[in-house]
């Protein structure tokens, strides 16, 4: 077997050996998130890093988790606001908004972190903000 044939393989069962133990894959919109979660948690109150885990829990993570980070497109988040919207839940619907943009935006991985504003997802755009939410540029 050539080398990176054997490379391939180990990738895969560690892989493989994440999934079975039920944790997120490294580059996963999951494990950014977690690791986001865990960098900010001690500097805010239990009650509310409980909502914030909660949320992601509830509303993101079942829907975009398991998907690579540097492949989430605007489309995929909109689709999961309007999941949340649909429910009735509009407050919840700006909040998941806002934290997915938090952890797309702000993550600790400089090799994921790139240039995804939030504030293109917002009708009432920052009128400081020179994204344009129609045509911004700056989206992957």
């Amino acid at each position: 077997m050539r080398q990176g044939q054997r490379q391939s393989v180990r990738q895969q069962r560690a892989i493989e050996k994440l999934k079975a133990a039920g944790l997120p894959l490294p580059d996963s919109f999951e494990a950014v998130a977690l690791e986001w979660f865990a960098k900010h948690e001690p500097s805010w109150a239990a009650s509310h890093s409980d909502k914030i885990i909660r949320r992601l829990k509830r509303d993101v993570f079942p829907w975009i988790g398991a998907n690579p980070i540097a492949s989430i497109k605007p489309p995929e988040i909109l689709q999961l606001l309007k999941r949340v919207e649909e429910r009735g839940a509009i407050e919840t619907t700006h909040r998941v908004q806002q934290n997915c943009g938090q952890v797309l935006v702000r993550s600790s991985n400089q090799a994921l972190r790139r240039c995804f504003p939030a504030e293109c997802w917002i009708a009432k755009p920052d009128p400081r903000s020179t994204c344009d939410p129609h045509s911004c540029s700056r989206l992957p």
